[in-house]
């Protein structure tokens, strides 16, 4: 995991960082460490609906980081699948090697 943007930081999110279910979970959680929280931005339409899912993690600790991960999805009328998703990261605040670190050790622990 060198990058923001590689595939394994985002499977590892999915896997070890993001509730499985929002709802339920609340806009706020902790793991290993770090403080996570969600918001959910969503805008619609008879024709169409446009949903963003804004995750902020923040590690105080011996070198402090804050990310921000990003996850939009476009769907049409009223159909489950979307058309359009994308997603991506960004070190808002602190050191890079050290936030790139703990996902790279959470890869390693059991999923839930």
């Amino acid at each position: 995991m060198k990058t923001f943007a590689s595939a394994s930081l985002f499977r590892v999110f999915d896997h070890k960082v993001r509730p499985t279910n929002l709802v339920d979970s609340g806009p706020s959680w902790s793991v290993e460490g770090a403080d996570w929280t969600h918001a959910r931005h969503t805008v619609g339409s008879v024709e169409y609906r446009h949903s963003t899912d804004v995750f902020i993690g923040s590690f105080q600790g011996k070198k402090p980081w804050t990310v921000m991960v990003v996850r939009e999805g476009w769907w049409v009328g009223q159909k489950t699948n979307p058309i359009r998703n994308s997603q991506w990261a960004h070190l808002m605040t602190g050191d890079r090697a050290a936030a790139l670190a703990w996902f790279k050790r959470l890869e390693a622990l059991p999923s839930r």
